[in-house]
């Protein structure tokens, strides 16, 4: 059906996918296609556009997963999940018009805010945001990056997150969502990158570009280290971390923020 499994495990496929990676792959098809002229990057492009609209969309909202040996689709949408570039990709190539274009960015300008916070899901079933007690930056800065982008207004949740940096110089990676007092003790890679994204987004340069002096705090730079240049902690790591690094390190090189 044109929609990609979210796991294959020993040999054996998930029989559901998830609406992240279907857009992720969707639009990285639509770039490549655009940047070298391939039809059949376009094509596939377009059928995975064509099967998210036709599984993972209930109305004018979209959904988490597909279950495809039920026929069922999911109550939940995971509100970091909706980036606004691959939906663009689907508005230009004619599989969203711009009246669902319209509908999207309408539900994204109303989602709400507990403190400074925003939702981590939203329930279709009975039309409600819903909150976590403790809050992951990640999601957090995703909804925040992806609203920046549909051109709604940040300035609560960035006010926090650029005070709440220079009060200890640091961020971690979860909050409790009534206190605002950090929920653990560790600092994320990921997290770093993400709001270095998220802040060039919003032309707030030095912000960005002190974020990054405390990112490569956490990478291995001992040159006789096995992992040497990587974000690893105790011979750990994970490919999202080093990946958003690489990503933001270079958007800042890109932007003329730092040297390279």
């Amino acid at each position: 059906n044109n929609l990609l499994f979210w796991k294959i495990e020993n040999g054996q496929a998930a029989r559901s996918n998830a609406l992240i990676d279907d857009l992720r792959v969707m639009e990285a098809l639509f770039k490549i296609g655009e940047r070298s002229n391939n039809p059949h990057y376009m094509d596939t492009a377009k059928l995975i556009a064509n099967a998210i609209l036709n599984f993972n969309r209930e109305g004018s909202l979209f959904v988490d997963f597909y279950e495809m040996e039920l026929d069922e689709k999911g109550d939940i949408l995971t509100l970091s999940y909706l980036n606004p570039s691959a939906f663009q990709y689907m508005a230009k190539y004619n599989v969203l018009s711009e009246d669902e274009m319209d509908e999207l960015r309408k539900f994204m300008n109303e989602i709400p805010m507990d403190n400074v916070f925003y939702p981590k899901t939203f329930r279709l079933s009975d039309n409600t945001f819903q909150f976590d007690t403790t809050v992951n930056l990640i999601d957090q800065l995703y909804v925040a990056l992806h609203l920046e982008r549909f051109d709604i207004n940040t300035v609560r949740f960035f006010e926090w997150l650029h005070k709440t940096f220079y009060n200890g110089n640091l961020l971690y990676g979860q909050y409790d969502i009534k206190t605002k007092r950090n929920a653990v003790q560790y600092e994320s890679v990921a997290v770093y990158a993400l709001v270095i994204l998220y802040s060039i987004e919003k032309q707030e340069y030095s912000f960005a570009e002190d974020i990054y002096y405390r990112m490569v705090r956490l990478r291995n730079d001992n040159p006789d280290a096995a992992y040497f240049g990587g974000f690893v902690s105790s011979d750990t790591t994970h490919s999202f971390d080093n990946l958003l690094a690489l990503l933001a390190e270079r958007k800042l090189m890109n932007e003329q923020i730092i040297n390279p």
